[in-house]
This record gives structure tokens, C-alpha cells and sequence, in this order.
């Protein structure tokens, strides 16, 4: 009685260890959508900065234009340019993807949690910074 026990264990390991797994043929694995962690600082600054306006035109306290969406100047596009190695022209930047595209090279530069450094690099660095954060702040 012990053998023929011992005998059909052994007999149906053997057997289902040969028999393959129930299951489908193809095998779906759904993949997440990319996130980008600068998103939704991009489209706040493009709040504060146009009104979410891209053709938004001004022409700031020493003269100089700025354009488009997160109103980007010359000077930033020429560094972007430099940069890059493209050859961006600034009236480009009425576009949102192009303005995303700047924006989004300089923000890389932080931390996606540096909000704060990464708006006030943007503005400028100048003496209307805290306003400026502020104003952000308050919409993030």
C-alpha cells in the first residue's frame, strides 16, 4: 500500500511538472503614461506669465519684448540656442510646443520639486521675485 502511494505521488509530480500552464497565448502588460513632473508648473507659469495666452506680446520695463506663452525673450533663446546647438528664432516662440520645449530645458536643470528656484529663475532673478513666487505660489 506504501509503494503504490509513494508511486502515485511520484507519478503525478512527474506528470505535472511536464504539463504546461494553463493560460492565453499572448500575454497584454499595459504600460503607464510618461509623467512629466514640470507639467503643471509650465502651465501655472503660463497662468501668471500671458493669461495662457500664446500670442501674448510685452514689452517689459527696459524695452525688451517678450513673447508667447511663459513670455520668453531673446536673450533666453539666444542661451537656449547656444546651448542646444538649434537655431531657434524668437518670434518662435508664439508657439506653445517651442515654449514648452525652452521651458522645459531650462526646468530639467532642478529638482521637480523645486518650484519655487525653478519660477524665480524664469522671472529673472530680479528685485519683483517674491511677488512673483507669490503669484505662483497661490496657483499651484
Amino acid at each position: 500500500m506504501m509503494i503504490k502511494r509513494n508511486f502515485l505521488i511520484i507519478l503525478l509530480f512527474v506528470t505535472c511538472n511536464a504539463l504546461p500552464a494553463p493560460g492565453l497565448k499572448n500575454i497584454f502588460i499595459p504600460t503607464s503614461k510618461k509623467i512629466n513632473p514640470y507639467e503643471h508648473l509650465f502651465k501655472v507659469i503660463g497662468t501668471v506669465e500671458s493669461g495662457n495666452d500664446p500670442s501674448a506680446f510685452c514689452i517689459d520695463i527696459n524695452g525688451k519684448p517678450s513673447i508667447g506663452y511663459v513670455q520668453i525673450q531673446k536673450i533666453r533663446v539666444d542661451d537656449y540656442n547656444r546651448c542646444t546647438g538649434e537655431k531657434i528664432a524668437h518670434k518662435q516662440c508664439f508657439s506653445y510646443a517651442i515654449s514648452r520645449k525652452i521651458f522645459m530645458y531650462y526646468a530639467c536643470r532642478y529638482q521637480p520639486w523645486e518650484h519655487e528656484k525653478i519660477a524665480k529663475h524664469w522671472n529673472g532673478l530680479g528685485k519683483i521675485n517674491k511677488a512673483y513666487w507669490k503669484k505662483v505660489k497661490e496657483r499651484l
